[in-house]
């Protein structure tokens, strides 16, 4: 049978338990970028407590359990620790989990990594409060903030060179 909304080879109800399926959310939690680094932590520990593609108990009470560790992804971190900190580049293994219920898989990290972002949080406010706040220009953000400084020479980009 042809889905006429998708054009494919199957109805539109396996069409849409496949997207459902392959959803991916990431989850933070309390622990700081600098803890998570000295020592992740193990699967137990921050292991969520439902999926949240399916809203199943990772650990119901009398069975087995819903949620599975399904590896490490490693992560760059890039930014100054804290505000008026010096910028860096961190790498850690965030934590990634299956649900055996709905297929959806969730990644677990620090509170300060931000969805499809390089920079922490961190990172982001201090350079919205430096350039918004205090009125300081892009290039001035850039030094305080970005472990990379670009500079611009007859209009393109050199090389990244690392911030003193």
């Amino acid at each position: 049978m042809t889905c006429r909304q998708h054009g494919t080879g199957q109805s539109s109800a396996q069409t849409v338990e496949k997207e459902k399926r392959s959803s991916r959310e990431i989850i933070r939690v309390a622990l700081p970028v600098k803890t998570w680094e000295q020592e992740p932590p193990d699967v137990e520990a921050v292991r969520p407590g439902r999926c949240p593609g399916c809203g199943a108990a990772s650990r119901p009470v009398g069975g087995r359990v819903v949620l599975h560790g399904h590896g490490t992804r490693s992560r760059q971190v890039l930014g100054p620790e804290e505000p008026g900190g010096t910028p860096r580049q961190v790498e850690v293994q965030v934590r990634r989990y299956r649900c055996q219920a709905c297929g959806a898989t969730c990644t677990v990290a620090p509170w300060e990594v931000w969805t499809r972002r390089l920079y922490s949080l961190t990172a982001i406010v201090w350079t919205l409060a430096l350039w918004a706040v205090v009125g300081l220009g892009l290039a001035a953000v850039r030094e305080r903030v970005s472990l990379l400084a670009f500079t611009r020479k007859r209009g393109s980009l050199d090389e990244p060179s690392v911030a003193a």
